[in-house]
C-alpha cells in the first residue's frame, strides 16, 4: 500500500496566528505603559497633597531666628515608620510644634535633595536651613529626635 499523502495545510493561516498575538501583545503594553505615563503627568500636575494634619512646608525659613524643626517622611505600609511613628506621634502634640510628618511622595523635591531611598527618614532643620537628616530605624535615631 502506498503511504498516504497529508492533506495541504494552509501555511498562512498557521503563521499569521503568532502575528496577531504578537501584535495583540504589543499593542496591549503600549496601552498600558501610556496609561501609566499620562496618569503620572497628571498626578503630577495637580496641587500637591497635605500630609496627615500638618502642611509639609516646613523647610522654607520662616524668619526667626534658632527655630528648630524635625520632619519625619514615612512611607505607607512601612513597618518600621509604624515603628517609629507610634513613637513620633506624641511628640507632636508637645507646645513646641517642632515635629512634623510628611509622607514621601509630599516632598519629592526633598526626597531627591537628600537622595533618600529607604524609609523612615528624619530631617532636622534649624531656621529652615538643612542640618541633618537620618535614613533608617534605630534607638539613637530616637534619641536624636528627642534631643534636637
Amino acid at each position: 500500500m502506498p503511504p498516504r499523502k497529508l492533506p495541504k495545510q494552509r501555511s498562512n493561516v498557521k503563521s499569521k496566528w503568532p502575528k496577531y498575538l504578537l501584535i495583540g501583545i504589543v499593542s496591549l503594553t503600549v496601552s498600558i505603559f501610556v496609561g501609566i505615563m499620562i496618569y503620572r503627568l497628571v498626578k503630577s500636575s495637580s496641587s500637591p497633597k497635605k500630609s496627615d494634619s500638618k502642611d509639609t512646608d516646613v523647610v522654607q525659613a520662616d524668619g526667626s531666628s534658632g527655630k528648630k524643626r524635625v520632619l519625619f517622611i514615612y512611607m505607607v505600609g512601612c513597618g518600621y515608620c509604624n515603628k517609629l511613628k507610634e513613637f513620633y506621634d506624641p511628640l507632636r502634640d508637645t507646645e513646641e510644634k517642632k515635629y512634623e510628618m510628611a509622607e514621601y511622595r509630599d516632598v519629592p523635591e526633598l526626597m531627591e535633595l537628600l537622595k533618600i531611598s529607604g524609609f523612615p527618614a528624619v530631617a532636622f532643620f534649624v531656621d529652615g536651613e538643612l542640618v541633618d537628616h537620618v535614613v533608617g530605624y534605630s534607638e539613637e535615631l530616637k534619641k536624636k529626635i528627642v534631643d534636637f
